[in-house]
């Protein structure tokens, strides 16, 4: 189906053939009103000019149906070599997949080329210039078969786009929901398990204690507490505005406990919300992991564009690996890339569900990994 603007784009066509015809009317010096033609093809182009405010695509092309008619009335009539442009509009709602205004246009022109045949025979056209309007029209026709052409195949390569993009969109959504599942089931059956740990380092610490005991109960502890995060993430929660320095924050205290012998370097504060939810800190939280394997140091920058906030993520190393620089945002990575490839890929999908984005740039030495978050 053809979008606005292209509907617009054929009806500009449309005005630029009664130009073409206007122009030929001159030229020939045809015994015809060439004022009042101008006159109703300027009114014609300025009603095209209004529709594009008021969104009437469908309203306008009747009009331009109507006005066509006047015009080949006042110019020659059925004589007039030129009577073909009524098929334009016809082509464009037929290639638009509007059923009910196609029914309508064609009525319109139908009936415009038959009132046109009840007018008297008019000799205008019929001297040298009619065999030249004719040979003008037949190029003219071709032109816009040409265009038309062109114009469709646009479309339909921008249609099958979305599409491919739809389902690449529907493939990784079922994937992540597959991973989610998995880590549900997970951590319902390991709660049990880690349970039953916590209790026999409690009574390993009462009968004797043993500083290596305290490292052990400190490590179950936080395996709790991820554990309960999931839990907390499996529950549906809308997404809402989330403070930036709130972010950080967040970031800099979950990176201190879960790389200890890294240093993240924050950018200066910046006032300023962010479109979040519960897994938004995660999915940061994930690329700063990957980042500690390259790096002791990550910094931080935060600029902004028109609709997002750009958090980039440089830990000073050589980047991807290629093959997993080409495979972000794709369907999960293969054995042969572990590690990275299904943080990268859950990443990326938690940012694009927000409506944010993650993609890779760099400067010819290095590259960096700059996230997209939306601004609330």
């Amino acid at each position: 189906m053809l979008a606005a603007k292209d509907i617009q784009a054929m009806r500009l066509i449309l005005w630029a053939s009664e130009a073409m015809m206007l122009l030929w009317v001159g030229i020939a010096e045809l015994p015809y009103h060439l004022f009042w033609l101008l006159a109703i093809w300027f009114c014609q182009g300025l009603l095209g000019a209004l529709s594009l405010r008021f969104n009437a695509h469908w309203t306008m092309l009747l009009v331009d149906m109507v006005l066509l008619t006047l015009l080949f009335a006042l110019s020659g009539g059925h004589t007039n070599p030129f009577v073909s442009l009524y098929l334009l509009p016809v082509v464009i709602v037929l290639l638009a997949k509007a059923e009910g205004a196609a029914v309508w246009i064609s009525v319109l022109a139908v009936a415009g080329y038959s009132s046109l045949m009840l007018l008297p025979d008019d000799m205008g056209w019929h001297k040298p210039g009619h065999y030249w309007g004719m040979w003008a029209n037949a190029m003219l026709t071709m032109a816009i078969m040409v265009i038309f052409a062109l114009r469709t195949s646009k479309v339909m390569r921008r249609q099958q786009a979305a599409i491919s993009n739809l389902r690449e969109r529907q493939l990784r959504s079922e994937q992540v929901m597959a991973v989610a599942s998995q880590a549900a089931l997970s951590a319902h059956q390991l709660a049990t398990p880690l349970s039953v740990a916590r209790l026999t380092a409690d009574e390993l610490a009462d009968e004797q204690p043993d500083p290596r005991l305290g490292s052990l109960r400190q490590a179950l502890e936080r395996c709790s507490a991820l554990l309960q995060k999931i839990r907390e993430a499996a529950e549906p929660q809308p997404a809402g505005a989330m403070a930036i320095e709130a972010l950080l924050g967040a970031l800099a205290e979950r990176f201190r406990l879960l790389r200890p012998e890294a240093e993240l370097v924050l950018p200066a504060s910046i006032e300023g919300e962010v479109k979040g939810d519960a897994t938004l800190v995660p999915a940061i939280l994930n690329l700063l992991d990957n980042a500690a394997h390259q790096g002791s140091v990550i910094h931080l920058t935060l600029s902004s564009d028109a609709g997002h906030w750009l958090l980039r993520i440089d830990d000073g190393g050589p980047g991807l690996a290629p093959e997993l620089a080409k495979a972000l945002g794709q369907p999960l990575p293969s054995d042969r890339h572990p590690g990275p490839g299904l943080g990268l890929f859950l990443a990326h999908a938690s940012f694009e569900r927000l409506g944010g984005f993650l993609r890779i740039e760099g400067d010819g030495n290095q590259s960096w990994l700059e996230v997209g978050l939306v601004k609330s």
